[in-house]
């Protein structure tokens, strides 16, 4: 679609009818599937994307109208400007046909107006006039317009007295069914090519593949492309192969190539027995490069990797033939018989394509085919000491699975002319590199080189640290494979960069657990609270047992018993002994609700006699607001009334509490953001504080629970001195030369640090804050990766470090989009600075206002005064 990037719809169920009629009218008359994806978060019902960027918000008729153009490549004729009757005309043809738009568009607007003879005349005299709106070699938007109006008042059949209408109808009627209307959403440009190979016959079975590099975990980008390709094949009945490239042993690692299947699988896609390697395909592969050489089409080259990368030439200026260039075929076949049984030394010679150094494409340019490296494969060992390039293997591992649509990224789309010049000279099954645009989210780095360096450098535990964008650093997060799927689907694919904002990840996450999550008490910063008058004669009674509810919208999750005890907690946050203004919860002589219990008052604040900060509250206790009948029609979910005997004594907050005896030690990983900047790898600056170069909250530390303190906050930082040449990982010169990916290139730096850092001087040293406080014992039961709502903190999950005495809760998402409330107070606090700066604006006006009358005042009465004789 010509413009269009993308067509977002807010919810599919809120649009009307006239969006789905367009979408089939379109998809039958121009054979264009539009490229459509549901996004819940987006303020409008219906947003257009365009190719520059602009994005554009319209009701559905306008929006229809753009589309329609834009897709259909609507143009006005060009006119003589010596023909000024042809001109004339045109406008008044123009101007007639947008009047007649209009007429239309009120007839759809409009609830009352229905179609009757006075319609029917109109619509059949427009279409007796000769080069009129209707019946034009190619459709107008006009003809939509009548379409649905006919659809939607159920017309099937036209009186005969009206023929021009009835032959009109007859050409132009099409059949729409309900589940078609249905089947609309989340297309992609990619499904649509399916579509159409799949119509035109040239493929019968469709075959994707997804390629992971075995020489790191896989992360988010990774997962939208499995979804992708699995999704795509589900779709249409075919298969997807899992194939490792693994094609440079200096990185590759087995435990890598397990972590990836297992993320494969637990997004919930397998691939059966389709799984291969790259390296299967060696003896294939090299034969293949035999076959090159014996056509001229290959030869070896003795320059180094620094002379090759000299002689390739820029964007402007062509390469320099190689002096090796013109072997003869039967040197070439020797030498790199010799490189094959590992004569060479590494980088002493290369295999090269022979096509053109003087080509616009650089990747065209004579690339290198096999390299020679003495190490040990993970899967062949020591069979080879020549390995293939990533260009060379790629597409002819393609071809060998049969392959029908290899889906890449877009960094990839300058390298399919070599793609498909290998197929073609080498005269095999040929198949189609399709490249969509690569995920890109705030706060997220994607590249694999600096996720090592994360992990190398101590930034973070491991690859899956909770706070990494990796799927095992997201699992153990908590995230759920459905919530990343629903990212993925709602992100959609496109073909042009661009950067989705993180709070959209976190929006799914929070929308499926809250589903989810059984809801629970936790206290992250305890603050003991003694009742006073608690009747210790009442405890074997039920009187103080206290029913919470487990879920508030769904039964199935049941319910459990608490107990109200004379030693509680609450969280320091929720008392204030100075309240702020706004601030309603627990105060010195103030009342607020225990959550599901009774309403409690504070009447003395005992303080530490050496540090004077706040050690225990004590409090008295209304018997007579018990919580005692809860109702799953009434119970709020963090806050407010939880039956109907809670309305006995009214008071502004409701607060979570625990008792003593039924709670346990819990540490609470809180994780935000690793980075502060949206973008951590561009080129601006923010002006971030140096601190954080040289500290970060993380978890090596181990916490001794007997030394600390219940109601202490524990913030785990530890120094890390960047150090360079340590721990990173080894690259290929010729990986570097031939893949030209430059998001996963390394920086490169002198001896000095500060020139090092680069991005990591926007690492986030508060990403992980470490509290130890109280959950309740109930949650015991739970399992490593289930979700919990700990009710006014956050959604959590429980962590593999946890230990029968100590269990680790990490954050998963917080209750609400911090960002968002935030940017909301701020919006509110300028709001109310502007309506002050207004009024003291006014307050000015008016002061001048009534010294202006009193001077005129003034004035007026000096000259009533009589004149002196």
């Amino acid at each position: 679609m010509e413009g269009i990037e993308k067509i977002y719809i807010k919810n599919k169920n809120e649009l009307s009818p006239l969006f789905f009629y367009f979408y089939n009218w379109m998809k039958v008359n121009f054979g264009t599937t539009l490229i459509i994806s549901e996004n819940s978060s987006i303020k409008n019902s219906i947003v257009l994307e365009l190719v520059n960027g602009q994005k554009l918000s319209l009701n559905e008729i306008n929006c229809c109208e753009i589309i329609f153009r834009l897709s259909c490549g609507v143009k006005f004729s060009k006119l003589s400007n010596d023909n000024i009757n042809d001109l004339n005309e045109y406008e008044g043809k123009l101007v007639e046909e947008e009047e007649f738009k209009k007429y239309l568009k009120d007839y759809l607007l409009s609830e009352n107006k229905k179609i009757d003879d006075n319609f029917y005349e109109t619509i059949e005299n427009k279409m007796l006039q000769k080069g009129g709106i209707f019946f034009s070699e190619k459709l107008k938007f006009t003809d939509f317009l009548l379409f649905y109006i006919l659809k939607k008042n159920k017309i099937n059949v036209i009186k005969d007295k009206y023929n021009n209408l009835c032959k009109w109808y007859k050409k132009n009627d099409i059949s729409v069914k309900e589940d078609t209307m249905n089947m609309f959403t989340n297309t992609n440009f990619i499904q649509q090519i399916i579509e159409e190979d799949l119509k035109k016959k040239k493929h019968s079975f469709i075959i994707t593949r997804f390629p992971p590099e075995p020489n790191g975990y896989l992360h988010l980008g990774h997962a939208k492309s499995i979804c992708l390709n699995f999704g795509l094949a589900e779709k249409f009945g075919g298969r997807t192969n899992l194939r490792f490239d693994d094609t440079n042993p200096i990185t590759e690692e087995i435990r890598y190539i397990e972590s990836i299947k297992n993320d494969v699988k637990w997004l919930g896609y397998n691939w059966n027995e389709h799984l291969y390697f790259a390296s299967d395909y060696f003896d294939k592969l090299y034969k293949w490069a035999l076959q090159l050489i014996k056509q001229g089409d290959a030869y070896v080259d003795d320059q180094s990797i620094e002379d090759i990368r000299k002689t390739r030439g820029t964007l402007k200026e062509p390469g320099i033939n190689s002096p090796y260039r013109n072997r003869t075929v039967e040197e070439n076949l020797k030498l790199f018989e010799n490189m094959k049984i590992g004569k060479y030394k590494e980088g002493e010679r290369v295999l090269r394509a022979k096509i053109d150094m003087s080509s616009g494409n650089i990747n065209l340019r004579d690339p290198v085919l096999y390299r020679i490296m003495h190490k040990i494969h993970p899967k062949t060992q020591n069979k080879w000491v020549i390995y293939p390039m990533y260009d060379y293997a790629h597409g002819q591992s393609d071809s060998i699975e049969k392959i029908t649509h290899s889906i890449c990224t877009l960094e990839f789309e300058t390298h399919r002319p070599l793609y498909d010049w290998f197929q073609e000279k080498l005269k095999i099954f040929k198949t189609r590199q399709i490249e969509f645009a690569r995920l890109n989210v705030t706060y997220m780095v994607m590249s694999k080189r600096k996720l090592l360096t994360l992990v190398n450098e101590k930034w973070v535990n491991d690859w899956d640290d909770p706070r990494m964008p990796t799927i095992s650093g997201m699992r153990r997060r908590g995230y759920t494979k459905e919530a990343i799927k629903d990212f993925c689907n709602k992100v959609g694919v496109a073909k042009r960069e661009n950067m989705i904002p993180f709070e959209l990840l976190e929006l799914c996450v929070r929308e499926d657990m809250d589903k989810k999550a059984i809801r629970l008490f936790a206290i992250v910063k305890p603050l003991k609270i003694i009742i006073t008058n608690y009747d210790q004669t009442l405890e074997n009674s039920d009187f103080y047992d206290i029913i919470a509810l487990n879920h508030p919208k769904n039964k199935e999750m049941g319910q459990r018993k608490i107990k109200f005890e004379k030693e509680i907690y609450i969280d320091q946050d929720d008392f204030q002994e100075k309240p702020e203004e706004n601030f309603h919860r627990l105060a010195p002589n103030r009342t607020v609700r225990l959550r599901y219990a009774f309403c409690i008052t504070c009447n003395e604040v005992i303080k530490d006699e050496n540090t004077k900060q706040i050690i225990e509250l004590r409090c008295t206790y209304d018997p007579t607001t018990k919580s005692s009948h809860v109702s799953m029609d009434n119970v709020s979910n963090h806050t407010g009334p939880t039956g109907p005997t809670e309305n006995i004594q009214k008071v502004k907050a409701t607060i979570h509490w625990m008792g003593k005896n039924n709670s346990h030690v819990s540490e609470f990983r809180m994780y935000d953001k690793l980075f502060t900047k949206p973008n951590p790898e561009s080129d601006g600056d923010d002006n971030i504080d140096m601190e954080m170069l040289t500290e970060q909250n993380v978890l090596n530390t181990p916490i001794d629970v007997k030394k600390e303190k219940m109601n202490n906050n524990v913030s785990i930082q530890m120094n890390n001195n960047i150090k360079s040449n340590v721990n990173t990982k080894v690259v290929d010169a010729l990986d570097e030369l031939d893949k030209k990916n430059e998001e996963e290139e390394e920086e490169e730096g002198g001896d000095d640090n500060s020139s090092k850092i680069g991005w990591r001087k926007f690492i986030n040293k508060d990403s992980l804050i470490i509290y130890k406080g109280l959950v309740e014992n109930y949650s015991k039961q739970f399992n490593v990766g289930d979700p919990i709502q700990f009710e006014r903190v956050g959604f959590f999950t429980k962590d593999k470090d946890s230990t029968l005495t100590l269990p680790v809760f990490n954050l998963t998402v917080a209750l609400v989009d911090n960002f968002a409330l935030q940017k909301k107070k701020n919006e509110l606090k300028q709001k109310e600075l502007d309506k002050l700066k207004r009024e003291k604006i006014a307050n000015e006006r008016r002061l001048k206002k009534e010294e202006k009358k009193k001077k005129e005042l003034a004035k007026l009465n000096q000259d009533k005064k009589p004149c002196a004789d």
